[in-house]
C-alpha cells in the first residue's frame, strides 16, 4: 500500500498550462489538512453549547461566568497546540504515532484530548 501524502499538493505551472488548475492553488488535500480539520471541528462542537453565551454578552446581555470562558479558553488553546503537533509531523509514521495510546490502563496519546467545557 502507498502512503497518503501528508502535505497538500498544489497545481504546477505544467498543469496550468495543461488546463487542469491554476498554479499555486490546491490540487488535493494532504492528511494534515484533515486531521486539523476534525480537530477543528471538535473544538467547535464542545464550545457550541455556550456559545450562546458568548453572543449574549456581545450583544450587551449578562457577562459570561469566569469557569465557562476559562474552559472555552482551554479547548482552543489545546486545539491550537494539537494542530501545531501535526503541522509538525514530518511523514506519515510521525502522524500515526501522534494517535497511538501509550498504556492501556491510563491511556494517553501525544496529541493529547481536548478538554471539556
Amino acid at each position: 500500500a502507498t502512503a497518503k501524502a501528508i502535505a497538500d499538493t498544489l497545481y504546477t505551472a505544467q498543469d496550468e498550462t495543461d488546463g487542469l488548475g491554476t498554479e499555486g492553488e490546491v490540487k488535493a488535500r494532504g492528511l494534515k489538512y484533515y486531521k486539523k480539520e476534525n480537530i477543528n471541528t471538535q473544538a467547535a462542537g464542545l464550545l457550541q453549547g455556550t456559545d450562546w453565551m458568548v453572543v449574549r454578552a456581545a450583544e450587551g446581555g449578562t457577562a459570561v461566568p469566569g469557569d465557562i470562558t476559562t474552559k472555552r479558553a482551554a479547548v482552543r488553546t489545546k486545539a491550537n497546540a494539537m494542530c501545531v503537533q501535526i503541522d509538525a509531523a514530518s511523514d506519515v509514521d510521525a502522524l500515526a504515532a501522534l494517535y497511538v495510546y501509550n498504556d492501556a490502563e491510563t491511556p494517553v496519546r501525544p496529541i493529547g484530548e481536548l478538554p471539556t467545557v
